[in-house]
């Protein structure tokens, strides 16, 4: 009878169509590290935050212009009612005419300044780079944060094409199983329940299909939209459980040079720039003044004259002391928000580490069960084809067989997930 085949001919075929797949897109491995480099060259989120980071590095240019020569020129035009000349005789004879007044009076003046001491420009400078700094190490921190959706968006699209896959061949056995149900109704051995039970697994096993469909979708949809293009070709075979990581102390020895501790430490120290710029708010500022006025309304003098002088200008305001009181509290708040950013990074490395642990035997447990669950329903075939064992014994022992496939792609596309993050929280290159 059909039933005494270990697999129908259109579910081995889709199998083998499986097994093929697999093994021409094993070669696939660096495709996740592509879809990285994608997302950080592509994605929207960091071109915001590197944007970010450009504004504020021209920032500093603003502030470092502040301690530039300045100079402004002004020009003026007076027209005058009445013209007054000063007439005066020489000794030849001649008469020498000074215009004290002229009737269009022009004059121009030309003044460069230049400051010698701003103690507030330079420390307005400083925050400046550091706030430039800081933005900068966000924009890192910020890249890693994208690079873990994407590796959580990858296993989940590549579990669920493996999904799929499964799922398909489930619908293709239970369509075959309706065709050696209804043969057994004719010969007396099945009843119309028996049919009817069968004919519902059918529709159960295609909507198992849509909904691993729906989770590539989804999966495919979020990997454009974080790295700006769709993974290409069919997803690669997700590994299986693998040797155990090494010791948790060497994944965590590098926790202070992570990105978002890094971004932390820059902003707390941006936050102590701003401090000190609060505090240079005491301090004089000294510049050197020069200027040059030409004008046609000299008099009895030159029609060119230039001054130079130096100019000192100091300010008490009584916000500069609460200003720096409040910055100062916020460098204190950015100290503490740094040494946060450290703990959560080793318990984010701890965390990992221990999922991959987890997880591993996770594996393991699945895949034995799958296997139980595949050689029962080796055996409940026997049984049925033998007429030892009902129809719907085959139907109970094939939805557990599926449910243990789905179980141990699951278990398999978590730990490669876990062992992918494990790397990013790091701060290591995650390996294809």
């Amino acid at each position: 009878m059909a039933l005494a085949r270990p697999v129908s001919p259109r579910a081995a075929a889709a199998l083998a169509a499986l097994v093929v797949t697999l093994a021409a897109t094993a070669a696939r491995a660096d495709d996740l590290a592509a879809l990285l480099a994608d997302a950080r060259a592509a994605n929207l989120d960091l071109a915001e935050q590197r944007a970010v980071a450009d504004e504020a590095a021209l920032a500093t240019r603003v502030e470092r212009a502040a301690l530039l020569p300045r100079l402004s020129v002004s020009g003026g035009y007076t027209l005058n009612q009445h013209e007054s000349v000063v007439r005066l005789p020489e000794l030849d004879g001649a008469v020498t005419e000074i215009t004290i007044v002229p009737h269009h009076q022009l004059d121009v003046t030309f003044a460069l300044s230049l400051p010698v001491v701003d103690v507030a420009a330079w420390r307005r400078v400083d925050a400046s780079r550091a706030a430039t700094v800081a933005r900068r190490a966000a924009l890192a921190a910020r890249a890693v944060e994208v690079e873990r959706a994407v590796v959580v968006a990858w296993y989940q699209w590549v579990a669920g094409a493996a999904l799929v896959e499964a799922a398909r061949v489930a619908e293709a056995t239970a369509r075959d199983t309706v065709a050696v149900v209804e043969g057994r109704v004719t010969a007396g051995s099945a009843s119309a329940a028996d049919v009817a039970r069968a004919r519902a697994d059918v529709a159960t096993a295609a909507g198992d299909v849509a909904v691993a469909e729906l989770a590539v979708a989804t999966a495919r949809q979020d990997l454009i939209t974080l790295t700006g293009r769709a993974p290409a070709g069919e997803a690669p075979a997700l590994p299986g459980a693998g040797d155990a990581e090494a010791p948790l102390a060497g994944w965590l020895a590098g926790v202070e040079a992570l990105p978002e501790v890094v971004a932390a430490r820059a902003e707390r120290d941006a936050a102590s720039a701003a401090a000190e710029v609060a505090d240079a708010g005491w301090w004089p500022t000294v510049s050197v003044v020069a200027s040059e006025r030409i004008s046609n309304a000299a008099g009895f003098g030159e029609a060119a004259t230039f001054s130079v002088g130096v100019t000192a200008s100091w300010q008490l305001d009584a916000r500069v002391p609460r200003e720096a009181a409040r910055a100062r509290a916020q460098a204190r708040v950015g100290a503490v928000r740094q040494a946060r950013a450290a703990r959560d990074a080793r318990d984010r490395i701890t965390d990992a580490w221990n999922a991959v642990d987890a997880r591993r035997a996770t594996v393991d447990a699945a895949v034995a069960r799958l296997d139980a669950a595949r050689a029962a329903l080796e055996v409940v075939r026997t049984r049925v084809a033998s007429g030892l064992a009902a129809p719907v014994d085959l139907t109970v022992a094939q939805r557990d067989a599926f449910a243990a496939e789905v179980a141990a792609l699951q278990a398999r596309a978590d730990l490669a997930a876990a062992r992918a993050l494990l790397r990013l929280a790091a701060g290591r290159e995650v390996a294809p």
